[in-house]
């Protein structure tokens, strides 16, 4: 999912675990309409605008499809050969993709990293940070999620 490492890389989700986990529609379930709004009202409160924000671990890209069509400069990446959630995100995501291997100049544009519920598939989270600042040199937000169980609040199981 996030850091390609060889001790990592092992953590992008397959194909099949992609069509289960997010199939198409998934991003109007509660769970990820309410979590997107939660996203967005963070990043607006941020003192200074959030700028190109990356979301590594993207995904299918459902947290970029609702920040651009808020107008947000949002792109994401993930390590694993996903199908984008739809068409409005297709060019803006870095499939099969380490983050840390993106064109130098790129990542020099990058504001804000997204870490949405992927830290914890992080072997050595301190040393995946540490590698974000060093990668990263103009990051001035990181905004990192951890995964709460969406069925605590539903009476779908």
């Amino acid at each position: 999912m996030l850091n390609g490492t060889s001790s990592t890389k092992h953590n992008a989700f397959n194909a099949d675990q992609y069509r289960s986990g997010y199939p198409d529609g998934i991003e109007l379930n509660y769970w990820n309409s309410g979590r997107n709004h939660i996203i967005a009202r963070k990043l607006n409160s941020f003192p200074k605008t959030p700028g190109r924000i990356l979301d590594i671990g993207c995904g299918r890209g459902i947290v970029v499809s609702h920040l651009r069509k808020l107008g947000l400069d949002c792109w994401g990446c993930d390590l694993a050969q996903t199908v984008p959630i739809d068409n409005s995100v297709g060019n803006r995501l870095f499939v099969a993709r380490d983050a840390f291997e993106l064109e130098d100049e790129w990542r020099a544009t990058v504001d804000t990293i997204l870490l949405l519920d992927v830290i914890e598939h992080i072997r050595e989270p301190e040393e995946f940070l540490a590698r974000i600042l060093e990668h990263f040199n103009n990051l001035r937000h990181m905004f990192i999620t951890l995964p709460a169980r969406q069925e605590l609040w539903s009476n779908h199981a």
